[in-house]
């Protein structure tokens, strides 16, 4: 769970810009807002961004899957921080990109986490476990490394040893989250897990998520997405799913195959597309000493008996879109420590009527235990609605005079009512958000072109 996240010259981001997720004063929804003993303030289960193109709404997203990135993966040794300071500031580039991140992990406890970075060093970074009266630094990094509130967890002598060492270990340019990750630190396990596991970053150019493995493997996932399928009304009636070995699938290349049996290790999964328009899928792992391959077919209703079966490189992209993020949206819906899902252009290839149902069936079962959150990006105004959303869980990307992004949510326009129409208000300009469009003819007159 995700209770603030801020950033600061990254992209299209100059000066700080914050998201944050813990409720305002409105009262409409309040039964689906989470509760955090550490947190006077309720948590918003979403959050809705809007903004004219190019306002800074994927790099927002970025910037969450690059702090995810840091933390998972770390810097190489002797490789630059790719950054991407703001651009259009002249001094900009001599100044650090900073994140930082107010999370719930596995364990419960609310952390926050924060880190400043140049083009080839970390300047500064700091993990503090936040209770509601206090705080206390597990550790922080300046000009040196202060270990105290890590040390307090160590077990032994030995091990606190062991914790300074893997700080005196740590490279400039290397995160020591991510150092501490790669040394097996099972003191922060829990914080790792987060990055690792917690945050699921889709953009549109993402690979699908592996629908395959969770139709096989995950139980009621196959139940759970034959009834979202039914309700969306495309059709689909059945799913089937089909499972060979290697040597049985004629529809995978000689050279593909060959490759497979020499490279895929005993937990390896991959997921393989191939041909034109969305490309045939095949899911491929290895059971029970034998390389099997899955691929996923959808039976559609028809005006005979039984219907008729399609692969998925037959189906459109709304379908294709809607069975991907289908995934996102089971894993939202179980009981756990929780999941966030950040989803780039939520409404891409989606009828408005399908991103709606979604939204509310997430939001329905939202509890004051539920740790899951979904934050997405949209152009979609038909979502703009007071009877789907509170006013807090919708915010505004729009970029000032210096071009740079600035972030602003609903909860902060003070004469809005419970009643206003907010779509209506949007598209008109009223809360910002929207490009201003100046009508150019493609041709003027008395003026001739020969194609």
């Amino acid at each position: 769970m995700i209770v603030r996240f801020e950033v600061a010259n990254f992209r299209s981001f100059h000066a700080p810009a914050a998201l944050l997720l813990t409720a305002g004063r409105e009262r409409r929804h309040s039964e689906r807002l989470a509760k955090h003993p550490a947190l006077s303030s309720s948590v918003l289960p979403i959050s809705l961004i809007y903004g004219s193109n190019a306002a800074g709404k994927t790099n927002l997203t970025e910037a969450i899957g690059f702090l995810k990135q840091l933390v998972s993966l770390g810097i190489q040794a002797g490789h630059a921080i790719l950054r991407h300071p703001f651009r259009l500031c002249p001094g900009a580039s001599m100044e650090p990109t900073r994140l930082e991140i107010d999370f719930v992990a596995s364990n419960d406890k609310l952390y926050r986490y924060g880190i400043s970075i140049g083009d080839s060093a970390v300047l500064r970074e700091e993990l503090v476990e936040v209770r509601r009266t206090s705080e206390e630094v597990i550790f922080s990094r300046a000009d040196g490394f202060e270990l105290k509130g890590l040390l307090k967890l160590a077990e032994s002598q030995s091990r606190r040893d062991f914790l300074r060492f893997v700080a005196e270990g740590t490279r400039p340019n290397q995160p020591f989250l991510a150092e501490a990750r790669q040394r097996a630190v099972r003191e922060l396990d829990p914080v790792f897990q987060y990055f690792e596991h917690g945050i699921t970053i889709i953009d549109p150019g993402s690979m699908p998520i592996f629908l395959e493995e969770e139709a096989s493997g995950r139980e009621g996932f196959r139940e759970f997405l034959l009834e979202r399928l039914k309700a969306a009304d495309l059709g689909i009636e059945d799913l089937e799913l089909d499972e060979k070995s290697l040597e049985e699938m004629s529809d995978l290349p000689a050279g593909l195959k060959d490759e497979l049996r020499s490279n895929l290790g005993p937990n390896e999964v991959k997921l393989i597309r191939t041909g034109k328009r969305h490309g045939m899928r095949f899911f491929v792992r290895l059971k029970d000493g034998d390389i099997r391959v899955s691929t996923l077919r959808i039976r559609h209703a028809g005006s005979g008996p039984g219907g008729a079966v399609f692969r998925l490189d037959e189906e459109s992209d709304g379908t294709l879109r809607y069975l991907d993020l289908s995934v996102a949206f089971h894993a939202l819906s179980r009981k756990g420590p929780g999941h966030v899902y950040v989803i780039d252009e939520l409404d891409r290839s989606l009828h408005p009527h399908l991103a709606r149902e979604a939204l509310a069936a997430f939001l329905d079962g939202r509890t004051p235990e539920g740790r899951s959150q979904l934050i997405v990006t949209t152009h979609d105004a038909t979502l703009m609605d007071q009877e789907l959303l509170r006013r807090d869980e919708i915010w505004l990307a729009e970029k000032n005079d210096a071009g740079a992004t600035t972030l602003r949510s609903l909860g902060e326009f003070k004469d809005l009512r419970f009643d206003t129409e907010l779509q209506r208000n949007y598209l008109t300009g009223r809360f910002g958000g929207v490009p201003v469009v100046k009508h150019r003819p493609y041709f003027r007159a008395g003026i001739h072109q020969t194609i």
